[in-house]
């Protein structure tokens, strides 16, 4: 019985091995993606650019949109680069409003559950360019544009429905404004995260 025993678990250990290559390999390669969503802007302005009224912290929820390319050397690394472009502006009463677009590319690791489903990470540096246009009762500048470099950050997942084609859902942050564009709009701080549902297809 013993002698059966560990023949049945050597038999199961030698196809493991056997099938461990092709199963780490099998999501490797070029892809691309699209998705739309939601981002979310936390704007914290100055006391003194703060309108009567109104608290000085305010969120602000617009339509966005991510498009991107990437490559995966296993089941479980690869590389992406993303673009994202708020779609509307995070604007405030008397103030204005504030949109972003940035280009971002990071390190991907991959977290396989089952055959399908799978968690990952994305971590990198990512450039965004906001635009600042003021409320026509707000003195001051009427445009302001402003460009800063800072960490790319995402969390996600996939649900892989063939070969090919997957669906992907994301959170991520958009780049801190910088202090410049900060101090000439009046915001102690300006943070946007994004969600994101779409697809991904792999060539």
């Amino acid at each position: 019985m013993s002698i059966q025993r560990n023949a049945v678990i050597a038999a199961c250990l030698s196809l493991f091995a056997a099938s461990a290559p092709a199963m780490a390999h099998d999501r490797e390669g070029s892809y691309v993606f699209a998705g739309v969503g939601a981002a979310s802007t936390e704007w914290r302005t100055k006391a003194a650019a703060t309108p009567p009224g109104q608290k000085r912290g305010n969120t602000s929820s617009n339509t966005s949109y991510q498009l991107g390319a990437g490559y995966r050397f296993n089941n479980y690394f690869g590389v992406e680069s993303t673009y994202a472009d708020m779609a509307g502006q995070a604007r405030r009463e008397g103030i204005g409003g504030v949109d972003g677009k940035s280009l971002g590319v990071g390190a991907v690791g991959y977290l396989p559950i089952g055959d399908r489903f799978e968690l990952f990470g994305k971590a990198g540096v990512g450039r965004t360019r906001y635009n600042f246009q003021s409320a026509a009762e707000r003195s001051g500048p009427r445009t302001v544009r402003g460009t800063s470099s800072s960490p790319m950050l995402a969390l996600g997942a996939n649900f892989h429905l063939n070969r090919a084609l997957s669906m992907r859902m994301e959170w991520s942050t958009l780049a801190i404004s910088s202090k410049a564009f900060n101090e000439a709009i009046g915001a102690e701080s300006l943070a946007t995260t994004q969600w994101t549902a779409g697809l991904n297809y792999r060539f």
